[in-house]
């Protein structure tokens, strides 16, 4: 209960909605052993591939992590698991005061995610394209 069944999921990819990773458990993935962040994040694409009988490529973290306050070590470890695993691109959270546009660190497993809200105008997502308005 309050969860999406698989026959929705299905539909709402069938519909255009992109399914992507964002693991098993929701854990942070800077702050757990590396072989359970292989199987949470290695599971979580098998399964949607399985349900979906197509590929999944791309990975959002849960929390942001381990880029927001994660160590180097277990950055290197998740995106080296990813790599590993057959993702394309993983997208995190850029951190408070940071511009949500700048991509920095191992590209392609570092994308920034920027958030945009029903009735937002085409001016404040300008504003936050260009890093202006962190919020």
């Amino acid at each position: 209960p309050g969860y999406l069944t698989w026959d929705q999921i299905r539909e709402m990819d069938a519909d255009g909605m992109e399914m992507v990773s964002h693991t098993m458990t929701h854990q942070d993935l800077g702050t757990i052993a590396a072989a359970e962040a292989t199987r949470e994040i290695q599971q979580s694409k098998a399964d949607l591939e399985t349900n979906l009988k197509r590929p999944v490529q791309a990975l959002i973290y849960p929390y942001g992590e381990p880029f927001a306050y994660g160590t180097e070590e277990a950055q290197a470890l998740v995106t080296g698991i990813l790599h590993d695993s057959g993702y394309a691109v993983a997208i995190t959270n850029p951190l408070p005061g940071q511009s949500p546009n700048l991509q920095q660190g191992p590209a392609p497993f570092q994308f920034h995610r920027l958030m945009v809200s029903t009735g937002m105008s085409l001016t404040r997502f300008v504003t936050r394209l260009e890093g202006r308005d962190p919020r």
